[in-house]
């Protein structure tokens, strides 16, 4: 056991034998005001991080590892669900008809015989020529008029969107689940 000067000398000699409910707990909390939907502007990112220091120098170690662990959980997920900004990236095509030419790589019945195909974009062409495209974007078919296999190439013309949410609280987060998974599209 560290004697108390030890410990004295260096407020983090007790990391490891902290309580992981304190880390996890800090974690997941900037994961979820992420998952939320609740923004933090750089200003309040910096408070975060100044927080953290000003903890780290009071000689208060687990103040200033939750505050870092908050800031860090926040930062991970909310760049997971913000859609890339490479203009070749279907996210970027969202609102535009558009035909999309594309690799079937998930096929998913639904109900009513409906199908949900997950498709891998390869090339769009919004204004006459072919370009490349690239990213994920997931195709519901009302009314399909053939079977489509995983690994099929598809040409369609789409109007992509960007995947939404209603705005009833405490209803199940698609939007979030689809970034997840890499989707920042449907049509």
């Amino acid at each position: 056991m560290a004697s108390r000067e030890t410990e004295a000398a260096s407020p983090f000699a007790s990391l490891w034998s902290s309580p992981l409910p304190l880390w996890a707990a800090a974690l997941l909390c900037g994961q979820g005001l992420a998952a939320a939907r609740i923004a933090l502007d750089p200003g309040d990112q910096g408070a975060l991080a100044a927080g953290a220091a000003l903890a780290a120098l009071a000689r208060r170690p687990w103040t200033s590892i939750a505050l870092v662990l908050a800031l860090a959980g926040y930062l991970q997920t909310a760049d997971l669900l913000r859609p890339p900004a490479d203009p070749q990236h279907v996210a970027a095509l969202a609102g535009r008809r558009l035909d999309l030419r594309a690799r079937v790589l998930e096929m998913q019945p639904r109900e009513e015989g409906r199908i949900r195909l997950l498709l891998a974009a390869r090339a769009a062409r919004a204004a006459g020529e072919w370009r490349a495209a690239h990213g994920l974007a997931l195709l519901t078919l009302a009314e399909p008029r053939r079977a489509w296999s995983v690994g099929a190439l598809i040409e369609a013309p789409l109007l992509l969107r960007r995947p939404r949410n209603f705005v009833n609280p405490g209803e199940f987060d698609y939007e979030g689940y689809l970034a997840r998974r890499g989707v920042h599209a449907t049509a």
